[in-house]
């Protein structure tokens, strides 16, 4: 008896295969570019994000101006509501990553340039107090307080491993070597963690 064989099952074409590879190579070529961003994101204390916000909020406009008639077809063949849901959920969370990964991508030359402009500003030093501190295999997570706002520093010293250990972080502070940079922006130059003298 020969078994049933569905017409609409297309064999994998060379072509197929060669444009999944482009798409996994312009992938892994994001990725390693963004990750070039995160490395200045960490050297700039009090980031205008506001800058990345409104880069990813236009890509993302753009995105689905391009994209959203051949999405809206796709759509309405959909038979079913949760799959319509998941569909459209799936192609907002698409989107939301690539626009952020590109709007990272783009504004690199602008952090290089914040870092560069700051070299030629004097040196400060900033002490400020620290939220909370968490461990992780790599980098701690150092939470800290700096124009009212909760900012992030990723980074380990030998002090951390004894303040984690007596879990009395509220008696040390963090001290920052900074040089201001561009829209209230400042490029750290070192930091360290010493207990509270007063």
């Amino acid at each position: 008896m020969k078994k049933n064989v569905s017409k609409n099952f297309v064999r994998p074409t060379s072509s197929n295969s060669k444009l999944d590879k482009k798409t996994f190579l312009f992938l892994v070529g994001v990725v390693i570019v963004y990750f070039f961003f995160m490395k200045t994101l960490d050297k700039i204390v009090n980031y205008p994000f506001f800058i990345l916000y409104t880069i990813s909020g236009i890509i993302f406009t753009t995105l689905l101006f391009f994209d959203i008639k051949a999405f809206l077809v796709a759509f309405k063949n959909l038979d079913y509501l949760i799959d319509k849901i998941i569909s459209a959920i799936l192609y907002s969370i698409k989107n939301l990553i690539l626009s952020w990964f590109l709007s990272g991508i783009i504004i690199i030359p602008f952090n290089y340039y914040d870092i560069y402009v700051s070299k030629f500003n004097p040196s400060q030093t900033l002490i400020l107090p620290i939220k909370s501190l968490y461990s992780r295999p790599r980098n701690n997570v150092i939470f800290y307080e700096f124009k009212g706002k909760t900012m992030i520093l990723n980074g380990r010293i030998k002090i951390m491993d004894e303040i984690f250990n007596k879990k009395n972080f509220k008696d040390y502070e963090l001290i920052f070597v900074v040089h201001p940079a561009l829209i209230d922006s400042y490029v750290l130059e070192d930091w360290d963690i010493q207990r509270k003298t007063r």
